[in-house]
């Protein structure tokens, strides 16, 4: 029945029947009666279904089953003892029987069958759910406490993980010190009411109790007691119907599906076969975790975002996890090392100097007055202004002219507004632009082009009165397509099997050009995308699937990590 007030049940006049017990309404001094078909029913929390127990059509002598005095653990059954009295007790086996104490290959059974635990080290990198792909690591990247997770590992964060050492994962990033970077140097860069009855009731229609009222049982003295409950929440009405006596030592109580309960014995015998995720071999006595039963859901959940799985303390042993920080996460999500070293802020270029050998000797060097920094062949030395003009090839009387009569040739000449001074074969003459351009070999028309106002610049705006096109590259068809857009702007390939169109090599902001795409003979072939192909709404077009059709990917690169794409299908 729904929630009713007693004070507003019908007055209760005559003696109590069979149908129906007195309630006593202490506000208006009256005697309320209830249905008894409304009190044994347990509704759920809004009163929408309920499930209820009956007895059976015929019950050969009264049976009173006695409850337990608490609630029992997880898993646990009520079980008789054969003269009434009811027990929770853990039911041996599951899907196949019991089972005894003792230990199953990865799995050990413990406290008479009721607590199965995997072994340490049981669970194998093959029970493990299968990693969808390589390069994949296990950890968390959702914010807080969860499931295991798959994180994706970069090529880069691949390398990185493979190093050996610090000094190999510098190398790995292009910052090998001494030959990528620098080594710092100063010197170069810086309900109502509850109601209690104390005799015997007899119902002889339903009982309902509404929204998940309890129906309790106390104990000897009522100062504690067991109750039944309904769910929650029941999708239809359910009617358990009682055996109609009570059953032997050891019996549980079971369904057949259709309401009925009955008293059966619990099998004793766990039979070789497959049970889920555990196999069952040796006549029952060894359990094997399956390959790949264990799914990230079922491991250990991590603890916090950015945690690895591994093991960081010394020695092998069970796993841990390891602490991602902020900034080792973002070199793992890092594409390469070039976006590596700037996550680092060494950039090299911008933020650290390219390594160069000959910085090191011109550091060491002591920075006398009137030195000059040469090298020797091997290094930089210093040397004096003598020394260097020695070095230099420059040693006054040797390697060159203290004076020469010729310098008084070119002080002589008249200082002529494009004029050159050339050399005749005797003397220093002085020679227009135009013929010492031919003493030069530079004669324009001749020995050079001369200037042409329609040649094409790449730094202005140009505007072409005649077509411009660019050749169509064929690209080579393979598991995976990689286009250098170095090469061409337009490309073309014809699919003999599915592929992946993988990230292009040299990306430049504001190329852009067609592939053409064609099925070969077969057709229904797909195309996969790299990482940087950027479509509309995210997701990637379908390709034409018709033997030799032939569809168009146009594209503009918008950056060097992305490329927006569109797929014009179906042309003929």
């Amino acid at each position: 029945m729904a929630n009713i007030k007693i004070t507003d049940l019908t007055a209760y006049t005559s003696l109590i029947g069979t149908d129906v017990i007195p309630i006593v309404d202490v506000t208006n001094d009256q005697t309320k009666k209830v249905s008894v078909a409304d009190i044994q029913k347990y509704y759920d929390s809004d009163a929408s279904n309920y499930v209820a127990f009956v007895a059976p059509g015929t019950v050969s002598s009264n049976i009173t089953w006695t409850l337990p005095s608490a609630d029992g653990t997880t898993g646990q059954a009520l079980i008789t003892d054969g003269s009434g009295t009811l027990s929770w007790s853990t039911i041996s086996g599951g899907g196949g029987g019991g089972v005894s104490d003792g230990d199953y290959g990865d799995i050990t059974v413990t406290q008479s069958g009721g607590t199965w635990t995997v072994d340490p080290g049981a669970i194998s990198y093959a029970k493990i759910q299968d990693v969808s792909a390589t390069d994949k690591l296990l950890g968390r990247s959702t914010a807080g406490a969860g499931d295991i997770e798959e994180i994706s590992c970069t090529a880069a964060g691949r390398a990185l993980l493979d190093d050996a050492d610090a000094a190999a994962q510098r190398t790995t990033l292009g910052l090998a010190i001494g030959t990528d970077v620098q080594a710092f140097d100063a010197d170069t860069a810086k309900t109502d009411a509850a109601q209690t009855f104390s005799a015997a009731q007899t119902f002889s229609a339903d009982v309902t109790l509404n929204a998940q009222s309890d129906l309790r049982f106390a104990d000897a003295d009522s100062s504690n007691w067991v109750a039944f409950q309904a769910p929650a929440t029941v999708t239809s009405n359910v009617i358990w119907t009682l055996p109609s006596a009570d059953g032997t030592s050891g019996q549980i109580l079971s369904t057949n599906g259709s309401g009925t309960l009955s008293w059966s014995s619990a099998s004793t015998t766990l039979s070789d076969g497959d049970y889920g995720d555990i196999t069952v071999s040796s006549s029952g006595t060894a359990l094997a975790v399956d390959a790949g039963a264990i799914t990230y859901a079922k491991i250990q959940d991590v603890s916090a975002t950015d945690k690895l799985l591994g093991r960081s303390t010394a020695g092998s042993g069970d796993v841990e996890e390891i602490t991602c920080t902020a900034a080792g996460r973002a070199l793992l999500d890092d594409a390469d090392a070039a976006a590596q070293r700037s996550t680092l802020g060494l950039v090299i270029g911008t933020d650290v100097l390219a390594y160069d050998a000959q910085l090191a000797d011109v550091a060491g060097l002591t920075p006398s007055d009137g030195s000059f920094i040469v090298g020797d062949g091997s290094n930089f030395v210093a040397e004096s202004g003598a020394t260097a003009r020695a070095s230099l090839g420059l040693t006054i009387g040797t390697d060159v002219q203290a004076y020469d009569a010729q310098l008084a040739d070119v002080a002589g000449l008249a200082v002529t507004d494009g004029g050159f001074i050339v050399g005749d074969g005797s003397n220093f003459v002085l020679e227009t632009g135009a013929t010492a351009r031919i003493s030069l070999g530079l004669e324009i028309g001749t020995d050079v082009q001369a200037y042409d106002a329609d040649t094409a610049k790449t730094d202005v705006a140009q505007s072409f009165t005649a077509q411009q096109r660019g050749a169509i590259t064929a690209l080579t068809d393979g598991a995976t397509i990689t286009a250098d857009f170095d090469v061409a702007n337009n490309f073309s390939v014809t699919l003999g099997g599915n592929r992946t169109l993988a990230n292009p090599t040299n990306l430049t902001a504001g190329a852009s050009g067609c592939i053409w795409i064609s099925q070969d003979g077969t057709g229904s072939r797909t195309l996969s995308y790299g990482s940087a192909w950027s479509f509309s709404g995210g997701t990637a077009p379908t390709l034409s699937t018709a033997a030799n059709a032939v569809d168009c990917l146009a594209y503009s690169v918008r950056t060097t990590g992305d490329i927006t794409a569109t797929l014009i299908t179906n042309l003929s």
